[in-house]
C-alpha cells in the first residue's frame, strides 16, 4: 500500500473520529471534558495530516521583484 494513500486514510479516520466525538459531546447532557479534548486533538491532527498531503496549485517560478540597479 502506498504511503500517501495510508496517510490519507489515517487522516480521514482521525477527522471522522474527532468529529463524531465532538458531536456526541455536544448532544449529551453531561459533559466529559476528556472526550472533548480527545475529539479536538483527533480532529486537528487529522486536518493537519490532510493539509500536509495537499499540493500547491501554483507553479514554482522564480520572480525577481527588484530590478538590477544601473551604475
Amino acid at each position: 500500500m502506498n504511503g500517501t494513500k495510508l496517510k490519507r486514510i489515517g487522516s480521514t479516520l482521525l477527522i471522522v473520529v474527532g468529529g463524531s466525538a465532538l458531536l456526541y459531546e455536544l448532544a449529551s447532557t453531561t459533559k466529559n471534558y476528556y472526550v472533548q479534548s480527545i475529539g479536538i486533538v483527533c480532529l486537528m491532527g487529522g486536518l493537519f495530516l490532510m493539509n500536509t498531503t495537499l499540493t500547491s496549485r501554483t507553479t514554482d517560478t522564480e520572480t525577481n521583484f527588484f530590478e538590477q540597479e544601473e551604475e
